[in-house]
């Protein structure tokens, strides 16, 4: 029961036709919980016993990931259902009771059935959905002009008023800190929970995890006095001099202490708190942190944020933090054009519009002023271009009706698709150069990151453009600012032209003064 409940609760919330069953299913949750008293004491102490989905139940928007997805919810029915036939009907012969034996074989096979069922049930249901939004999506995205919801998995009108669902859900950090204790607790067991996981620092330093910033300071230099190597005559003196420097090093970090008591040693690997930052590496590639609010979050997906991150989320919570990132550059994008005088009016001979002069010419040297702190960053040039030029695209499709919208969308289809596999056959040229070649590998950051670009700038220009909750006034000024925000970006950016010897130089001073920037915090926070 503590495995197919969540399996069925997530089915039922995402597949179509089966809402109705909603609530049979969750009065079925309800019932397991109030005969399982560990789990009940479990949840109210805010930790999540039974396991996430194990089957992937969103409706994906492309067809390869549909079939990926099958492939997998295929592979788990298939394995797993004769594994756990076999595992119950076990279990019950060995009771040597004849009654329980009866009730357990019939245990085995209603459960086992019902795994099965979901496993295939899935994989139809991925196809059949990946094959529909395939075939849909050029009219629900250039016809209807309508943006998916990576969260809700549908395609919604554009619109900039708050998520209230969304804003319910768990913060970034809430949801980075369940997911390293969920990898502390598959890595160490139920001792992964807090506060025994993160102890051995604590431990070092003498001191208890709600000890203060003061009593740290206190107990470090206590135990230095002892432990230093010019009064420790321990042959491990210099080991443990270090440990204990190291220690000190990340509990009087809030930010490195705050990762640690989530996920130990482990959480410090992942990112903030440790000496190497890959996700903060690959935002400095591309602008830094200031466009990354306008562009949002490259290498995204679940796997490479395992990758990158070194963080196991669930499908669930990359969906999440990838609406909030979506989100958040169509608000930046709002603050960008904020303050654009809109349309040019139409001039009375002899009468130049001075104000509107006076105000676009305010709103571009702001915009230069904002740009300029980025321009030269990584390969920022490279990204403004993009993003210019997908805005141009929504725009241009606002003189189109919506058959020749879809049309067009359908006409681009190819372009798409090439971009997709344009990385792959570029790493498989490359063989085993692709993960030790610098330039190759920039190609290939590149190639897997420019789809997610444009799909960010997309989303971001329809919020804004499209919004049906602002007037039509409003929508015609930001359009006016967006085109003029796009010429800006096209003449300030320049598209990829490959990795030449002037890119690679420019990402290793980016990279350089992304290290001295860095470690100047870590300093200031000391």
């Amino acid at each position: 029961a503590d495995l197919l409940v969540p399996q069925l609760e997530s089915f039922v919330r995402y597949t179509p036709g089966l809402h109705s069953l909603r609530s049979a299913v969750q009065r079925l949750r309800e019932r397991h919980l109030e005969k399982s008293t560990d789990i009940v004491e479990a949840e109210a102490m805010g930790q999540s016993v039974l396991p996430p989905e194990i089957f992937y139940t969103k409706m994906p928007r492309h067809i390869g990931t549909a079939a990926s997805r099958a492939m997998w919810n295929f592979s788990l029915g298939t394995v797993f259902g004769p594994i756990l036939l076999v595992t119950i009907a076990g279990k019950s012969i060995a009771s040597g009771n004849p009654a329980s034996i009866g009730r357990g074989m019939l245990e085995a096979v209603v459960v086992s059935t019902i795994w099965t069922g979901l496993g295939y049930g899935g994989a139809l249901a991925q196809l059949l959905g990946g094959a529909f939004y395939t075939v849909s999506g050029p009219y629900w995205i250039y016809g209807a002009r309508r943006t998916w919801h990576p969260v809700h998995r549908e395609w919604v009108k554009p619109t900039m008023e708050p998520d209230a669902e969304l804003n319910m859900m768990p913060t970034d950090g809430e949801l980075w800190e369940e997911a390293m204790a969920r990898m502390a607790r598959q890595r160490d067991g139920p001792s992964g929970d807090l506060p025994s996981r993160g102890r051995e620092y604590y431990s070092v330093l003498g001191i208890t995890e709600t000890a203060t910033q003061t009593d740290i300071k206190k107990a470090y230099r206590r135990a230095s006095m002892v432990l230093h190597p010019d009064r420790n005559p321990s042959p491990n003196a210099q080991a443990e001099f270090e440990q204990l420097t190291k220690a000190y090093k990340v509990l009087s970090d809030p930010t490195a202490r705050k990762k640690y008591d989530a996920g130990g040693e482990e959480a410090l690997k992942s990112g903030a708190g440790g000496e190497v930052d890959r996700r903060d590496t690959l935002r400095s590639l591309f602008g830094g942190d200031v466009l990354r609010d306008l562009c949002g979050e490259v290498r995204s997906t679940r796997f490479f944020r395992r990758i990158i991150d070194k963080v196991s989320y669930s499908v669930q919570e990359v969906a999440i933090l990838n609406a909030r990132s979506a989100d958040r550059a169509a608000e930046t994008l709002l603050k960008y054009i904020d303050g654009h005088p809109g349309p040019a009016p139409t001039a009375e001979p002899g009468k130049p519009s001075t104000e509107y002069d006076r105000q676009l010419r305010t709103w571009e040297q702001g915009l230069k002023r904002r740009t300029n702190a980025y321009i030269n960053t990584g390969i920022a040039k490279e990204v403004l271009h993009v993003l210019g030029e997908e805005y141009h695209r929504v725009l241009d499709e606002d003189d189109m009706s919506a058959v020749q919208r879809t049309v067009n969308g359908m006409l681009g289809t190819p372009r798409r698709v090439a971009d997709r596999v344009a990385p792959w056959v570029h790493i498989a040229r490359n063989g085993t150069r692709a993960n030790r070649d610098p330039g190759v590998v920039m190609e290939t950051v590149w190639g897997l990151s420019v789809i997610e670009l444009r799909y960010t700038a997309r989303y971001a220009a329809q919020k804004v453009a499209l919004d049906v909750s602002a007037t039509e006034e409003e929508r015609t000024r930001r359009k006016a600012a967006l085109r003029s925000l796009a010429r800006a970006f096209v003449k300030a950016g320049k598209p990829w032209d490959g990795v030449s010897d002037s890119v690679m130089n420019t990402i290793s001073r980016s990279a350089a003064e992304d290290m001295r920037r860095r470690a100047r915090e870590r300093e200031d926070r000391k």
